[in-house]
């Protein structure tokens, strides 16, 4: 008969055999437990003797009770086979038995190691009143040589439970959502058929980083720890998994210093930093709006326990504070052996501006003069990324006023090369700002007119130009060495020659025009000055133009000059420009249709009339006006044959060498 026994005893019904005065049996048991009882492996009656057999006997892991025929499993038995043998003999005749044999096979019940990972609100490692840390958390049980043989993971009451093989020299270890080391339990003993309860998990929440404005955790921060200098710890000062921790929806993180594990890590008490890589959508760094506490924080002391007794409570709960309430933080620590825990140090981080940022460069003065001092200011609104760069181009001819440049206030020194000055590691201010302001002086070479300054703001970590300005300066000209000055007068010309000679008076009140647009007028005396008039190139100079408005003429004058007129400016020189004005005696020669024998013939009595007009005008400067009134030949016959005069009267007047350049004026009357 092959029976299982499992975790209670059964009754076992032998085999029945002939031959022998009684019944005999035997019983092939498997999977038998601890303090199994099998019963009836053997039967008698009254006319035989059970007995075991002498050469099997029955091991130490079994008992065999000949009157019932009853086998037992010692407690504490190791898996494994057993067998003995057994006897049935005749009471009357001893010698005549039956051997039959026993095999039980041993099979230990498995052992469960249970508990639940929680918050440890008031550091004394105890969960009572504490609420349980949630799911997620990583439970792993491994046995002496490191290997890992059950897994759990926690629900959402951050309970767990690990069935497997019972032994000695397991551990059990906790691992955070985001895969780091947050306790081990060593030595734990598993024996079959037991659950080993109560193997809880602390967890010390360091804090959470959260949303300035929304409070709410944020996932995706990296958190590290690094020394004093800044310099991150190695892998081995912390629980494996620790460094550069990522948080999750929880936004929690958590470090556990080890002491001595190396020298960035002594066991005396040590200043250490946490350092927080900001996810996107975030400022970089801790918030500049809720600002820390002055460090570091004497883990030791803890003058500003929020909860009193147990770990040190930067603050009294485990979630970020409310708007409204205070955000009391460190940054910087001092933890060595023999140190409290430190709890619920949440860490604010700051959302990026819905707005973008914007970029402006301002100069105190419109204009300036060589030699002063001008002041410009750079402003970047809703920064969103720190340290930042600006970069000036400052205009040709001006040089920055040492020790002058002010970043939000702090002195700072940029790196100039050529006429870029560059400022490096910008910090944005609380309200994401970062303001600069410089000095230039204006040096001497400087070419006067606008004079412009570009600026740029720039990314460093990825060297791209986030925006650009400029502003623009008026470098004014200076009479002594720049300008170009005109002086002139408008005179009388009465012997119409062009230059004023002696007794030729200036005409008051006549109007001379600039090609900017400039209205100049002449002085009683006829004088006029045009001040700073241009500022001519400095190497060949530069021409300029004046023009006489003859409408401001008295009545009866004409220009005598050339006007417009151009004359040559040098910087730092004056240059003269005169015009000449006289009344002029005007001749006039009407023609009609009866003097033409053609459309455009002259007659000889029109040469004659020609000729003696030459003789009139050569006799004083004048002024010809020839008129032609239309008649019946209508008005394009009439202006052919006034042309036609028009050119006799100019070969006529040529002839008469010495003469005065002869203005001629042409109308048709009686054109519609």
């Amino acid at each position: 008969v092959t029976v299982t026994v499992g975790s209670s005893p059964i009754t076992v019904t032998p085999d029945t055999a002939t031959g022998i005065n009684g019944a005999t049996g035997q019983a092939n048991v498997v999977n038998a437990l601890n303090g199994d009882q099998i019963n009836g492996v053997a039967a008698t009656t009254t006319n035989s003797v059970l007995s075991v057999d002498p050469l099997l006997p029955v091991p130490a892991q079994l008992t065999f009770n000949a009157s019932t025929g009853d086998v037992s499993v010692v407690a504490g038995t190791p898996a494994g086979t057993y067998s003995f043998g057994y006897q049935i003999c005749e009471a009357l005749n001893p010698a005549n038995c039956k051997l039959s044999t026993v095999t039980v096979t041993v099979a230990q019940l498995p052992a469960t190691v249970t508990g639940t990972v929680f918050l440890d609100v008031n550091g004394d490692g105890l969960i009572t009143g504490d609420p349980n840390a949630g799911p997620g958390y990583t439970v792993e049980l491994v046995d002496a040589g490191g290997a890992i043989i059950g897994t759990a993971v926690t629900g959402a009451t951050g309970s767990y439970s690990i069935t497997t093989t019972p032994g000695t020299g397991y551990s059990v270890i906790f691992r955070s959502p985001s895969g780091g080391v947050i306790g081990t339990k060593t030595n734990v003993t598993l024996l079959p058929g037991t659950t080993v309860a109560n193997q809880d998990q602390p967890v010390d929440p360091s804090g959470i980083v959260y949303n300035s404005v929304t409070r709410a955790p944020v996932a995706g921060a990296s958190v590290s720890l690094t020394t004093a200098s800044g310099t991150p710890l190695p892998a081995a000062c912390l629980l494996a998994g620790q460094q550069n921790q990522i948080t999750t929806a929880s936004g929690a993180y958590r470090f556990d210093i080890n002491p001595g594990a190396a020298a960035a890590c002594p066991v005396g008490q040590t200043e250490y930093r946490i350092q927080i890589v900001t996810p996107a959508g975030y400022f970089q760094g801790p918030s500049t709006t809720l600002l820390p506490q002055a460090g570091p924080l004497n883990s030791v002391t803890c003058p500003a326990d929020a909860v009193a007794g147990g770990a040190c409570n930067v603050a009294a709960i485990d979630t970020a504070p409310t708007n409204g309430s205070p955000a009391i933080y460190y940054t910087n620590f001092t933890v060595g052996a023999g140190s409290r825990d430190i709890v619920y140090n949440h860490l604010p981080i700051d959302p990026l501006p819905a707005v973008p940022a914007t970029f402006t460069k301002t100069a105190g003065v419109a204009t300036a003069k060589r030699g002063e001092i001008v002041t410009y200011t750079i402003e970047a609104k809703n920064v969103a990324f720190t340290p930042a760069r600006f970069v000036d181009v400052m205009p040709a001819g001006f040089d920055f006023v040492t020790g002058s440049a002010l970043a939000n206030g702090g002195a700072i020194t940029p790196t100039l090369a050529g006429n870029t000055l560059t400022f490096n590691s910008l910090t944005p201010n609380a309200a994401h700002t970062i303001t600069l302001t410089l000095k230039l002086v204006v040096n001497a070479n400087v070419v006067p007119g606008p004079q412009i300054n570009h600026a740029q703001f720039i990314n460093p970590t990825n060297g791209a130009v986030v925006a650009n300005a400029q502003a623009s300066v008026e470098v004014i000209a200076e009479h002594v060495f720049d300008c170009g000055d005109i002086i002139g007068k408008v005179f009388d010309d009465k012997n119409r020659n062009g230059y004023q000679d002696d007794g030729e008076l200036g005409l008051p009140g006549v109007r001379v025009v600039s090609v900017k647009g400039e209205l100049i007028t002449t002085d009683k005396n006829g004088r006029f000055h045009v001040g700073c008039a241009d500022i001519p190139d400095a190497d060949i100079g530069s021409n300029f133009i004046l023009k006489l408005d003859t409408r401001t003429l008295p009545t009866g004058y004409r220009v005598t000059t050339e006007n417009p007129r151009s004359v040559r400016l040098t910087r730092g020189k004056v240059t003269k420009l005169n015009f000449g004005a006289a009344i002029s005696r005007v001749i006039r020669l009407d023609l009609t249709d009866k003097l033409f024998a053609g459309e455009g013939t002259v007659s000889a009595q029109i040469q004659a009339i020609v000729d003696q007009v030459a003789e009139i005008l050569s006799k004083e400067p004048s002024t010809l006006r020839l008129t032609y009134y239309v008649g019946a030949d209508g008005a394009d016959v009439a202006k052919q044959r006034l042309d036609a005069v028009q050119s006799l009267i100019n070969r006529t007047w040529k002839k008469q060498r010495g003469r005065y350049e002869l203005p001629i004026e042409t109308r048709l009357v009686g054109v519609k």
